[in-house]
C-alpha cells in the first residue's frame, strides 16, 4: 500500500500517514491500536474495566 499517494490523491490527510505502519503479526497489530488509544486517551472498549487490559 502507498500511503503517500493516498495523500497525494487527497484520499487522506498528511497527518493521518502516522496511523498506518507495517506488521508481521496480529499480536503485533493489536498492540499498536492498543498503544495509539492509550496514547490518544480514547477508549477502544466501553467500561473502565477494559482500560489497559493486557494479556
Amino acid at each position: 500500500m502507498d500511503v503517500d499517494f493516498l495523500v497525494d490523491e487527497g484520499v487522506i490527510d498528511p497527518e493521518d500517514r502516522d496511523l498506518f505502519w507495517y506488521a508481521e503479526e496480529a499480536e503485533e497489530v493489536w498492540q499498536g491500536i492498543l498503544e495509539w488509544h492509550e496514547k490518544n486517551d480514547s477508549p477502544l472498549l466501553a467500561g473502565p474495566e477494559c482500560r489497559g487490559r493486557k494479556k
